[in-house]
């Protein structure tokens, strides 16, 4: 008897587990469904609020020839949506823009207001030999002490410009001592030596650069703020001389006639340690 009673709390608790394990599925699917139908199936309003808002470029009412444009990627759907979201602060992750983004010159302020003159009324005794920019412009971080962080902008030929210019970006502190207490290192090739194209008469695929950055607060220092700019520099010359044989009287260093400029400024603020 005591022996056909185990057998039963055995086939009862054998039998308790399945339909355990079926009560956890069916719940982590409703979970699932649910979340599904939140975010997809019953949220036509915001799918519909996000196609309402998402623009993208039309240059048809610029008035110049497409061909300016031939050179680029063609752009991403949305692209001022994106673009306009990292102008203003709602999206801040530079690395996310490939080359679809930022050989638009689109993606740059103003280019419709000002830069576009260039094309559309081009004067005959101007000839873009040198210029540039930074985008951002101004960059500012928070960090704790011994904190870093890697960040991303944009170097661009200013509008108009002919030319393959050669540069290096380089690092300044106006005050010499916050050099002890902040490093700012230039990655890769922009540290050393890079070529901007030219975007007249058209633009080329390399009008723009990318231009990787790391920040780096010292240990134990105290609460701050700093201030750098980056410059531009002319490049090792390695860089000049394959400038030379490629390109020829159509390559400049960066510093020809202006000298040294500084395009953008990072201001860094050190944060009280925790």
């Amino acid at each position: 008897m005591k022996k056909m009673n185990n057998w039963r709390m055995d086939s009862a608790k054998n039998s308790a587990w399945p339909r355990m394990a079926i009560m956890v599925i069916g719940i982590i699917a409703l979970v699932i469904v649910s979340w599904l139908g939140w975010n997809y199936f019953s949220s036509s309003q915001n799918q519909s609020l996000l196609v309402q808002n998402c623009s993208s470029i039309n240059r048809e009412s610029y008035g110049v020839n497409p061909v300016i444009f031939e050179e680029l990627p063609s752009p991403p759907a949305c692209f001022y949506t994106v673009v306009d979201a990292f102008r203003s602060g709602d999206f801040l992750n530079p690395f996310f823009f490939d080359k679809t983004y930022y050989l638009q010159p689109e993606f740059f302020p103003l280019f419709e207001r000002e830069g576009l003159a260039a094309w559309k009324y081009p004067s005959a005794g101007v000839w873009g030999a040198v210029g540039y920019g930074a985008h951002p412009s101004s960059l500012s971080f928070s960090l704790l002490p011994g904190q870093r962080i890697r960040t991303r902008l944009f170097i661009f030929s200013s509008m108009g410009i002919r030319t393959y210019q050669g540069m290096r970006i380089a690092p300044f502190f106006p005050n010499p001592v916050d050099e002890a207490h902040v490093t700012i290192s230039i990655l890769g090739k922009a540290g050393n030596g890079f070529i901007v194209g030219p975007n007249f008469p058209k633009f080329s695929s390399m009008w723009v650069q990318p231009v990787d950055i790391e920040i780096r607060a010292a240990e134990n220092i105290p609460p701050e703020t700093l201030r750098a700019r980056l410059v531009v520099k002319s490049p090792e010359s390695a860089t000049d001389e394959q400038g030379i044989e490629k390109y020829g009287s159509n390559y400049f260093p960066a510093t020809a006639y202006v000298g040294e400029r500084s395009p953008a400024e990072i201001t860094i603020t050190i944060l009280p340690e925790k």
